[in-house]
């Protein structure tokens, strides 16, 4: 079985889910009220959670955040020794998908190997299902290699279990995965929470809007929380935060108000955007503007929460900032 774990295991297989940050001490308040997570939850049987978003809303967030209580509440987690067969009732595992940095973690197989050790790491039991599997490609490849085939077989033989356990299974950024397979992968998925089993699996993903016909709505009941509606009384409370901290710290003569509306009205449900205006206020005001600086400021910024407009901004004003005194500098070849 050792033999087996250490060739699912890859280096930085949490990487992604290391570098994702703690929600805002005020918000996510909604989420245990919430019907579709409640649904998802409560149900006796399979269930699937789509939680889906504009980049920045803070899916990731969200996905780690419930997946944490989940590893709190049943004490599971893939550093966890296993106990022995039939004690442990509930596992819990995850993969976060990511583009970012040079290790990047888009590719299918990936995703199914860590899911494939994370569970038997967790409850020894599982290793019978992929044992006669490991054993056939371990005598017939050299040197050996896992096939993303055998991997999908592996993880659809969960539902032949025949102890009563519940499965957590968490994928995020499924947008930053690899296109080629990604509706399989879904569907697979999709199948876990179907199949006639002991095994109540609880899948939850995680994503921005995907193309049509990516998800395969037949296969599968799919609950599903749309963050940009579910954000605003979220949202409204970090604008409200991050300018309180702003006026209570250094700049108590300034009026926010205007720059409250603005984000308020503009966020469309994205943190990071949120953000990103917090902080060029900050740097606005920081650097002496006024009370018309200020509002000169928003009056500038683009009218929606499009990441790719503010950070088109914010690189001209660096332009702006670093041009040389006499106008742009011109090098012939």
């Amino acid at each position: 079985m050792t033999e087996c774990l250490q060739s699912l295991r890859f280096d930085e297989f949490e990487a992604r889910r290391n570098f994702v940050g703690k929600s805002h001490t005020h918000t996510g308040k909604w989420l245990d009220d919430d019907p579709a997570y409640r649904e998802w939850e409560d149900t006796q049987h399979s269930s699937l959670l789509l939680i889906r978003g504009k980049p920045g809303s803070g899916k990731s967030t969200l996905a780690k955040y419930i997946l944490e209580m989940k590893e709190e509440k049943h004490q599971v987690a893939t550093d966890t020794a296993p106990v022995p067969d039939g004690v442990r009732e509930v596992l819990a595992a995850a993969f976060f998908y990511s583009i970012r940095g040079e290790d990047k973690q888009t590719d299918q197989k990936l995703m199914l190997q860590s899911l494939l050790y994370q569970l038997p790491s967790q409850d020894t039991r599982l290793f019978v299902l992929f044992r006669d599997i490991y054993r056939s490609r371990r005598a017939s490849t050299v040197p050996f290699t896992w096939e993303e085939s055998d991997l999908r077989m592996m993880l659809e033989s969960l539902a032949s279990l025949t102890t009563h356990k519940k499965i957590y299974i968490f994928v995020d950024a499924m947008d930053e995965s690899d296109d080629q397979g990604r509706p399989e992968i879904l569907r697979l998925l999709s199948k876990l929470c179907t199949e006639s089993s002991n095994c109540h699996f609880k899948v939850l993903v995680a994503t921005r809007p995907l193309p049509r016909g990516t998800i395969d709505k037949k296969v599968g009941h799919w609950h599903i929380i749309d963050l940009e509606e579910k954000n605003r009384g979220d949202i409204e409370e970090v604008v409200k935060s991050g300018l309180e901290k702003l006026k209570r710290t250094s700049f108590p003569m300034l009026d926010f108000s205007v720059a409250k509306d603005y984000m308020i009205k503009n966020s469309s449900g994205v943190f990071l955007w949120v953000a990103l205006v917090l902080n060029m206020i900050l740097n606005c005001i920081s650097s002496g503007g006024s009370q018309g600086d200020l509002e000169e400021l928003l009056n500038s910024l683009p009218q929606d929460s499009d990441l790719e407009n503010m950070y088109r901004r914010i690189v001209d004003d660096l332009v702006k900032r670093t041009d040389p005194p006499f106008g742009k500098t011109t090098y012939s070849e």
